[in-house]
C-alpha cells in the first residue's frame, strides 16, 4: 500500500468520524480521535511531499 492510498484511507475515516461527531454519536470519544487522524494525515502528506521533493 502506497502513502497516497494510506492518506486517502485516513481522509475517508476522518470524514466518517466527523459525521459521527456532527450527529452527536459518542462526541466525547470521537473528537480526540478525529484530531489524531488529522495529525496522522498531515504527517503522511508531509511524507508524500518529502518523497516528491527527494525524487526531483
Amino acid at each position: 500500500m502506497t502513502l497516497t492510498t494510506f492518506f486517502w484511507i485516513l481522509v475517508g475515516i476522518s470524514i466518517l468520524v466527523l459525521m459521527a461527531i456532527r450527529f452527536n454519536i459518542k462526541k466525547e470519544l470521537f473528537t480526540p480521535v478525529f484530531w489524531l487522524l488529522i495529525g496522522i494525515s498531515f504527517m503522511v502528506l508531509i511524507g508524500i511531499l518529502w518523497n516528491v521533493i527527494k525524487g526531483l
